[in-house]
């Protein structure tokens, strides 16, 4: 079966006019970004529906990631950078499966490498781009907080202990006068 391209199911539900294509991809042209990202910021078709229609394109499930709460097992297991580079914001592990949002659930390379790295069988769903990479940021970004917080307080405790020692030298020569 041949895979309808996304203009023509938006122009077949009647969710946009040729016009509104054809301003979408000379868009699309200068941006390099995905068509359905270009309707969305040019308020051309509303999100949810480019994401129903990218599940019903590519045959697989639609996720709003902005709805959708990813669980910590299943963050743990990527880490920002991976996540990042792949483009996949893993979601949830349910028997032996990871199921991750991403722009483009048919790259193959990428849910290869997803596989590789967890270890698990993986089930892509389609989001928008940039609900994702905002789902993304929300969900890594608590994670970052925390952990460079807790480097900077460790590296508080380094030089304070460090402040500390140099102190006690002090009091030692001084007593030792």
């Amino acid at each position: 079966m041949e895979k309808r391209r996304l203009g023509d199911l938006l122009l077949e539900h009647k969710h946009v006019d040729e016009e509104g294509i054809r301003t979408a991809l000379e868009a699309q042209k200068r941006s390099g970004e995905p068509l359905g990202s270009t309707l969305v910021r040019l308020n051309l078709v509303d999100r949810d529906v480019v994401t129903e229609l990218l599940g019903q394109q590519l045959g697989v499930t639609a996720v709003d990631p902005e709805t959708v709460r990813p669980e910590v097992t299943a963050l743990d297991l990527l880490s920002l950078s991976d996540v990042m580079r792949l483009g996949a914001l893993p979601l949830r592990v349910r028997d032996g499966e990871l199921v991750v949002a991403m722009t483009n659930p048919s790259d193959e390379e990428a849910l290869g490498e997803l596989k590789n790295l967890t270890g698990l069988r993986i089930v892509g769903w389609v989001a928008p781009q940039m609900a994702l990479y905002e789902a993304v940021k929300r969900a890594y970004g608590v994670r970052k907080s925390r952990r460079e917080s807790q480097e900077s307080t460790e590296a508080r405790l380094r030089r304070l202990t460090a402040t500390l020692r140099g102190v006690l030298a002090e009091l030692e020569a001084m007593g030792g006068e």
